[in-house]
């Protein structure tokens, strides 16, 4: 949506939006280590990856209508 003016609605939904954060947490729960471990996996876990997929830092850029579901 950040890239593509033809997306005009996003729907996000329960998620992390920035990444790095997320895996940097030091208190995370067993879910969330799993979710980490799994991010890890799909991306290979490097700054790059995780901040390339990271809606926080793109949020400047997003001018679809956006519903955030939490």
């Amino acid at each position: 949506a950040a890239t593509d003016p033809g997306v005009t609605g996003l729907v996000l939904i329960s998620g992390a939006y920035d990444l790095q954060a997320y895996v940097a947490d030091n208190a995370a729960s067993d879910e969330q280590r799993r979710v980490i471990a799994a991010l890890r996996a799909e991306t290979g876990g490097s700054d790059d990856a995780l901040r390339a997929r990271s809606v926080l830092l793109a949020a400047d850029r997003i001018k679809a209508a956006t519903l955030i579901l939490q």
